[in-house]
C-alpha cells in the first residue's frame, strides 16, 4: 500500500507545478579510479537548473571549475534539447523523466518488505526492504538482468508518500554476451532526495560506483550528482516558461 501511494504521488500534476517554482545548480562528477579504488581522472560539470512542467532544464555553467566556451555551451545546449525532445516525443510524463525514482513497471520488478517505521524530526519515515522477484520477470534487456540482481532498502516520507532515500546493491555479477564483451561485477547505488518550503521534493545527492569489465579493460568509476543552491523563481516568470512549454516548437 505504501508503494502504491508513492507511485501515485508520481502522476500528481500538483507535483509539477511545486517543482517548477525552484531554480538551482547541479555539479556532475565522474571520477576513473584504479583497482584499489584511488582517483586517477576526474571531469566536472556544473550546471544551471530551472524547471518547466516537472522537466529540469540543464545548463552548463562551468566544466573543471573553469567558465565554459560559448562552442561547449552550444553544444551542451544542443545535447540536453535532444534529451528533452526524445522524451516529448515518447509522449511520456514529467515524472518519468530525468529525476525518476520509482515506477509501475519499476515496482513491478520487486517485492517490498516494510521493515519499521523510523522518525525524521516530526515526520514518520518508512523503511522498505526490496529484492527481485522470484520467479524473475522476463529479461529482455541488460538493464533487466541488472535490476533482478539488485536489493536493497527504500526509506519513504510517510506525509507526502514521497521517496526520501534508497540504497542499493548488485547482489551478483552480470555478465554481457557470456562474459566475452565484458561483465558488471560490483555496482552501488545511493540516492538522497530534499523536501523544500512549498513540499516539492528533489534529487539532493546521488552516487553510482561501477566496477567491471569491458573487453580487456578494467572499469572503475564513480558518478555522483549533487543539487545545491535552491531558490524559488516569482510566480510571474514561472507562467511565462509554462507559456513557452506549450510552444509547437517542443509539441
Amino acid at each position: 500500500m505504501i508503494i502504491f501511494r508513492a507511485i501515485s504521488k508520481l502522476n500528481d500534476p500538483a507535483n509539477a507545478q511545486k517543482r517548477d517554482a525552484y531554480q538551482f545548480e547541479q555539479v556532475l562528477t565522474i571520477e576513473h579510479r584504479s583497482s584499489s579504488g584511488k582517483p586517477e581522472r576526474k571531469k566536472e560539470k556544473t550546471y544551471f537548473v530551472k524547471m518547466q512542467n516537472g522537466w529540469p532544464e540543464r545548463h552548463l555553467l562551468r566544466m573543471d571549475g573553469k567558465q565554459v566556451s560559448a562552442e561547449d555551451f552550444a553544444k551542451e545546449s544542443a545535447r540536453e534539447r535532444r534529451i528533452r525532445d526524445r522524451y516529448i516525443r515518447s509522449g511520456k510524463s514529467s515524472h518519468e523523466k530525468q529525476e525518476q525514482v520509482l515506477s509501475v513497471d519499476l515496482a513491478r520488478r520487486f517485492d517490498f518488505t516494510l521493515l519499521h517505521t523510523e522518525q525524521s524530526s516530526t515526520r514518520p519515515i518508512y523503511k522498505i526492504a526490496f529484492r527481485p522477484k522470484t520467479p524473475a520477470l522476463e529479461q529482455k534487456h541488460v538493464a533487466d538482468r541488472v535490476l533482478q540482481r539488485m536489493n536493497g532498502t527504500l526509506w519513504i516520507d510517510g506525509q507526502d508518500f514521497e521517496i526520501q532515500k534508497v540504497e542499493a546493491t548488485l547482489s551478483e555479477p552480470v555478465k554481457l554476451l557470456g562474459g566475452l564483451i565484458g561483465a558488471l561485477n560490483q555496482m552501488e547505488f545511493h540516492l538522497e532526495r530534499i523536501r523544500l518550503n512549498n513540499g516539492a521534493w528533489f534529487n539532493q545527492r546521488s552516487t553510482v560506483r561501477i566496477s567491471g569489465r569491458k573487453l580487456l579493460e578494467t572499469v572503475n568509476l564513480k558518478i555522483s550528482e549533487t543539487s545545491d543552491k535552491f531558490s524559488e523563481i516569482q510566480s510571474s516568470v514561472i507562467e511565462e516558461r509554462q507559456g513557452e512549454e506549450r510552444s509547437p516548437s517542443y509539441f
